[in-house]
């Protein structure tokens, strides 16, 4: 499937695989929104490295054991970026 101009969303992409895989997608031509637990400068540093890489990339801190949180996440991303086409279940969840 071409990904070029598809919007996707890699969960757990601030750091690791899965900010390679959001780096993948972004030199591919995707519209790449980089996920973390929160908004910090971790985050912000991955979503300027996925922009750099040739991506509209997009910002979006989200707990991923919060449903509520869950919800708003896609309500944003229908509102921002008109929907999703691929998600990539890339994050884990630490027990603390």
């Amino acid at each position: 499937m071409p990904i070029k101009d598809k919007t996707i969303l890699v969960t757990g992409s601030a750091r690791g695989i899965g900010l390679e895989i959001a780096l993948t997608f972004a030199r591919d031509g995707a519209r790449v929104i980089v996920h973390g637990p929160a908004d910090d400068d971790e985050l912000h540093r991955a979503w300027e490295h996925v922009g750099a890489a040739g991506a509209n990339a997009v910002r979006l801190p989200c707990d991923l054991a919060d449903s509520a949180a869950i919800r708003r996440m896609f309500a944003q991303i229908e509102k921002q970026c008109n929907g999703l086409d691929v998600l990539v279940n890339n994050a884990v969840f630490q027990k603390e």
